[in-house]
């Protein structure tokens, strides 16, 4: 099979079939041909029991290509588990196992969103917007939700504008505006606490392992509801159901709000929830790869760009984004079709009652919590109303901060989202300390 490896030469790349594909570090999806001059130094990052035989297997890769003298054994090393490098900080102790960027590329970020593009700007230099977008672009490597929002900014310093004042400027597009905005929410976030910073090296793997499933489904005159749970045949960590109050379904109406803002809007709304009433617990979603499943395209197609046209999925967009930043989840969003995603779609279609209730059922996983944070219940118990727990306060500010995305976003720029975010967080935090500490005293 042919496989590619990127040349770091000026000479002619040489060509070769080889029985075996090389190791995935040597892999170069824009080529379809093999240099056989050189290739750069690898790096090999795995758990200590198997890191001897990923190099093995790496060295034997380079030996297959470019013949026995293909690797240099004398610059065989093993790094510190505290590596500095890249613009960014990684920690490679299996029980933190997290990158970031280094502080003072996070205080790069800031000066540059803040100070040489500060907001209000219509029109930048070209080579000032181009060099943003391109420190940018580099740390969207890590701080992955901020890949969707890069888009217009290299777009609007590539075309430019001729003009007779404005030579060397150029005029910032709405979209550029939003994008800028989004990257100034995430700064708060950056700066606000060191917690959010890290990301779990895991969720940047191409193909992740998922560590949670999850499902939701959403009725335009009913309500919706959604589960989630550690495989996808494995009992559920939590359900959700709830049913669209009257001033809900009227302000839909009136302003002609689709199923697919609808369905987008389930999503994030169960991932919010879950993020926050599970946090501190052995059932956690935070710095996971999950994998969800949604019976309605438009909506996996905003779940998987991270961005969406219509001013409601807009804002329900950069929500769900910095959502991502702050738990440092990564989801991957697949199509079921309606059929096949019943379980959800019964939860979307509950009818016992005027408002949301979520169930949870966490007995097979973890200990009980106080105060009814978290009721402990056998699997045949009825369902707990959490109404009458701390939840019913994390989820009615879920709730109010979803429908303001959706019916006033003229309202919610990413800076206010990011607001409300950190106050949902401050109550969630309160709870989520109640149950690590129970769960230690047990």
């Amino acid at each position: 099979a042919r496989q590619a490896i990127s040349g770091a030469t000026n000479k002619p790349a040489i060509t070769k079939e080889v029985s075996a594909p090389p190791p995935l570090g040597l892999r170069h999806n824009a080529l379809g041909f093999q240099s056989l001059t050189y290739t750069d130094d690898g790096n090999i990052v795995d758990m200590r029991t198997r890191i001897q035989e990923s190099v093995e297997c790496y060295a034997q890769g380079l030996i297959d290509v470019f013949g026995p003298h293909g690797e240099n054994k004398r610059k065989r090393m093993a790094l510190p588990q505290q590596l500095v490098g890249l613009g960014f900080d990684f920690n490679l102790d299996t029980t933190v196992w997290q990158v970031s960027p280094k502080d003072r590329n996070i205080r790069k970020i800031a000066y540059a969103v803040q100070v040489l593009i500060p907001p209000g700007s219509d029109w930048v230099d070209r080579n000032t917007l181009q060099s943003v977008a391109g420190l940018l672009c580099w740390h969207s490597q890590v701080i992955r939700p901020g890949a969707s929002y890069l888009y217009c900014m290299f777009n609007t310093a590539q075309e430019g504008v001729a003009h007779s004042i404005h030579r060397d400027k150029v005029r910032l597009s709405p979209g550029t505006k939003i994008e800028l905005d989004f990257w100034r929410a995430v700064t708060v976030l950056l700066i606000a606490s060191s917690h959010f910073i890290g990301v779990s090296i895991d969720t940047l793997r191409t193909h992740p392992k998922f560590e949670r499933y999850w499902a939701t489904d959403a009725s335009s005159v009913i309500g919706f509801g959604g589960w989630i749970s550690l495989t996808e045949d494995s009992p559920r960590l939590a359900n959700i159901s709830s049913q669209w109050t009257k001033l809900e379904l009227q302000a839909f109406a009136k302003l002609k709000i689709s199923i697919n803002t609808l369905e987008f809007f389930a999503a994030i709304y169960c991932l919010l929830v879950w993020s926050c009433t599970l946090e501190g617990t052995s059932a956690s979603i935070r710095d996971k790869a999950l994998r969800g499943r949604c019976d309605n395209k438009a909506a996996i197609s905003y779940l998987s760009k991270m961005r969406a046209r219509s001013p409601a999925a807009s804002n329900l967009s950069c929500l769900f984004s910095l959502m991502a930043t702050v738990f440092g989840w990564h989801t991957v969003a697949d199509y079921i079709t309606s059929a096949d995603n019943f379980i959800a779609d019964n939860h979307s279609r509950n009818t016992s009652g005027d408002f949301s209730t979520i169930y949870i059922d966490f007995s097979p996983f973890f200990a009980s919590a106080p105060d009814q944070v978290l009721s402990h219940q056998a699997v045949d118990d009825p369902p707990v109303d959490c109404h009458t727990s701390r939840h019913s306060l994390i989820e009615g500010l879920c709730r109010e901060l979803l429908r303001d995305c959706v019916l006033a976003p003229s309202s919610m720029p990413s800076l206010t989202i990011v607001g409300r975010l950190t106050d949902l967080l401050s109550v969630a935090g309160s709870a989520s300390v109640a149950v690590s500490n129970t769960t230690a005293n047990a």
